[in-house]
């Protein structure tokens, strides 16, 4: 009997072997050829992201604040990807989000990681497409005098090749960005496992040309 438990045992630590090995990627979306100034080449291409002229709003179920502006600075170096059968389209090194305040004061709310944008909308040859996506991980912190907090996940985002505007527009409370880490509540707001929602809108801008998925 012991020796059929054994085996038992070994089968079924084979067969956990093989479904960790035969998993999914962990990037999701579509793929698509990626073209930055009409060269759909293989490459990276550096960009930036400038303020669109809306605030960035951001919330908890108990509480909504915003920032004055946003942007994708040139340093650290933020890329878009080029080609053929491209996943991962916008590469995000860091988002500045400036002039933000709440209670407390000033809050800071630096960024860390990499953040990509991938999408999932039908590729078409067209340039003027707004493609629907997600950006996969979002990761930053809230902090000032009372604040001391990190949100991270996944944002739902569009990209519009017409006015090369990039939108985050993570709402509803899906919880697909939440809150976590708790060391200062900002006034009892904030607690862990909390929904985040995060709207902001960017111009993306590549020395190299207009960028059109297709």
């Amino acid at each position: 009997m012991k020796i059929k438990q054994t085996m038992a045992a070994t089968i079924g630590l084979g067969v956990l072997s093989v479904m960790v090995v035969t998993g999914p990627a962990i990037a999701t979306g579509n793929a698509y050829t990626v073209a930055v100034g009409g060269d759909t080449a293989s490459g990276a291409h550096p960009f930036t992201g400038s303020y669109a002229g809306s605030p960035v709003i951001w919330k908890v179920p108990t509480l909504t604040l915003s920032c004055a502006s946003a942007s994708v600075p040139a340093t650290p170096p933020s890329t878009i990807s080029a080609g053929s059968a491209v996943t991962d389209v916008f590469s995000i090194a860091k988002v500045s989000f400036l002039g933000c305040t709440g209670p407390g004061g000033n809050l800071a709310m630096p960024t860390s990681g990499t953040w990509t944008f991938h999408a999932d909308s039908a590729p078409t040859a067209a340039a003027d497409d707004v493609i629907s996506g997600h950006i996969e991980n979002v990761s930053f912190k809230i902090v000032n005098a009372i604040c001391d907090v990190t949100v991270t996940g996944v944002a739902s985002a569009t990209f519009d090749e017409a006015t090369q505007q990039l939108t985050i527009d993570e709402s509803g409370f899906t919880g697909d960005l939440t809150v976590s880490d708790v060391k200062k509540t900002l006034l009892s707001r904030f607690k862990n496992g909390q929904p985040f929602d995060l709207h902001a809108k960017l111009i993306v801008a590549s020395p190299d040309g207009a960028i059109n998925l297709s």
